[in-house]
């Protein structure tokens, strides 16, 4: 009886872990996503959003060195407009600086609005990772960055991770 029970709680978790991954679907944008030969898709870049009020979007290439960055809102265009020269430099770095930038722009008084500002870092759906560390990193920086600018903020760190059909059959029989 319990190796009956045992097979259908696994065949459960499996059928489970299949819907789930059924029901995600694939969002991401095809027509910005390299494929290999056999019809893959290879994401060899990202975004990560930076966001206080003014919120900003940093885009980085397969080595985590920023590409671009995007103002989200007026507030984020003021702040990129004022860091000409992020090219080619490292994600982490561009998170500080850009922390700064907001910090002296006066973004973090609180007395604008009464409470302490929150940093929220969000991964871009269906954005490569640079290395299994990339969104601590980017966390570590900013917190790096409140740290030295004395501000009083907290960091949050919000990123989505997919696990595929094979990693979820894996997790099944293993369990």
């Amino acid at each position: 009886m319990n190796k009956k029970l045992r097979k259908f709680v696994s065949l459960l978790f499996v059928g489970f872990a299949l819907l789930l991954v059924a029901c995600t679907g694939d969002t991401t944008d095809t027509s910005q996503v390299a494929t290999a030969t056999d019809g893959t898709a290879l994401v060899d870049s990202g975004t990560l959003y930076l966001k206080v009020n003014p919120e900003i979007a940093i885009n980085y290439d397969d080595n985590g060195k920023v590409t671009s960055i995007v103002g989200e809102n007026d507030d984020g265009q003021e702040i990129v407009d004022l860091y000409p020269d992020y090219i080619g430099k490292d994600s982490g770095l561009v998170v500080k600086d850009l922390i700064a930038l907001i910090g002296d722009a006066g973004y973090f008084i609180e007395e604008i609005e009464r409470k302490k500002k929150k940093i929220v870092i969000e991964l871009e759906s269906g954005s490569a990772l640079p290395d299994d560390r990339f969104l601590e990193v980017m966390a570590a920086s900013a917190q790096a960055a409140v740290q030295e600018y004395k501000l009083n903020s907290n960091v949050v760190v919000d990123g989505e991770t997919y696990i595929t059909l094979e990693d979820a059959k894996k997790i099944a029989f293993e369990h």
